[in-house]
């Protein structure tokens, strides 16, 4: 485990890289209109670039070519990191159609499933009766899964910080479960992506002396994230050292899926796009709460957070799966309830923030 601690410097050369790109692309995403433009539902004044994803991800491909560990077997998480990102840009430059970005997206998740062989092969023993197989609908359920996750990231960037926030988050719990099973080339990819998320929260987080984000992660960066996210936690919980079931992992993605599977289902419900874009999210109730920009961001990541390491220390400590699902539906039985009741809680939440000024 000691020698995995000898590729920090590589998280800290990707935090430097990033920061760097993030300046050097500022002026001419400006100059080809890759940038949010103020108005409609945005809260920003100014014209943002959309860059940070661009910049994460160029730095961690250059760190990968000076780094000694073989990365062959993440051809597939390349490539499809590679079509999301042009995907992304092409988006962000030109809205390209909510069918066009599903069917890109199903396209990357094929890769790494088909291509790459990244495969869930069961569900774990959930209801404590045994373990519950996919059979044939392992590749299926597992592209869904990724696709499932992809759009969770991506869709709930709309605040300064909170998608790359979150995502940090859950580079962390990842890195830290690579770290504990020895798998050295999962942690020194995740320890080289959580530095270059870093170096991007650094121009995109409300962080003193900072007030608002000057560039913004893009749908190149929050699809390449999602991507990313649910390719480390597959592959981690389908190596043969991991200790902890499979839901202990979704344990760690529970908010960001909740969020957005909630959401499109009310969409659908009411006969709209799933895809299409409205203010419904858990970020916008607690606004309209009438807490405050930075008490939302904050109190979302710490709620990703609990989750995350509740997860982990749930797993790790062998407590039953069983026990894990029900907790977990539970979990999403009280965020559904907060939708639904959102001007309940609203009214509660208001009370609480008098009392701790969020």
């Amino acid at each position: 485990m000691n020698s995995l601690l000898n590729y920090l410097p590589n998280a800290i050369s990707s935090l430097l890289l990033t920061t760097f790109l993030v300046y050097a692309f500022q002026s001419p995403a400006k100059k080809v209109g890759l940038v949010d433009i103020p108005g409609g539902r945005k809260h920003h004044q100014d014209t943002i670039p959309l860059i940070g994803g661009i910049a994460i991800f160029c730095s961690f491909f250059f760190n990968l070519l000076i780094i000694d560990i073989p990365v062959r077997e993440f051809s597939s998480l390349f490539a499809g990191i590679g079509i999301l990102l042009i995907t992304g840009m092409l988006d962000d430059l030109h809205d390209i159609s909510a069918k066009t970005k599903l069917l890109m997206q199903l396209v990357a998740a094929s890769i790494v499933v088909l291509w790459g062989g990244l495969v869930l092969p069961n569900l774990g023993n959930l209801f404590g009766l045994g373990l519950i197989g996919l059979g044939p609908f392992k590749e299926v359920f597992t592209i869904l899964c990724i696709v499932t996750l992809i759009n969770a990231i991506n869709m709930i960037d709309g605040m300064d910080g909170l998608s790359g926030g979150i995502s940090l988050v859950l580079l962390f719990a990842l890195t830290f479960i690579a770290f504990s099973i020895n798998a050295s080339g999962d942690f020194v990819l995740l320890i080289m992506l959580t530095g270059a998320c870093i170096g991007f929260l650094l121009f995109n987080a409300r962080i003193p002396p900072r007030k608002k984000a000057s560039v913004f992660l893009g749908d190149s960066g929050s699809m390449s994230f999602g991507l990313v996210i649910a390719w480390f936690a597959i592959h981690l919980a389908t190596n043969p050292d991991n200790q902890l079931p499979a839901i202990s992992y979704a344990w760690l993605v529970s908010i960001p899926v909740f969020d957005t599977m909630i959401l499109m289902a009310r969409r659908i419900a009411k006969r709209r796009n799933p895809f299409s874009a409205d203010r419904e999210h858990i970020h916008h109730i607690f606004e309209r709460a009438g807490i405050s920009y930075n008490g939302t961001v904050i109190l979302i990541i710490t709620s990703v957070s609990f989750m995350a390491v509740a997860g982990i220390v749930a797993g790790s400590a062998n407590t039953p799966e069983a026990l894990l699902t029900l907790g977990f539906f539970l979990a999403l039985i009280f965020h559904l309830y907060f939708v639904i009741h959102a001007w309940k809680v609203m009214k509660y939440l208001r009370k609480i923030k008098a009392r701790i000024k969020l």
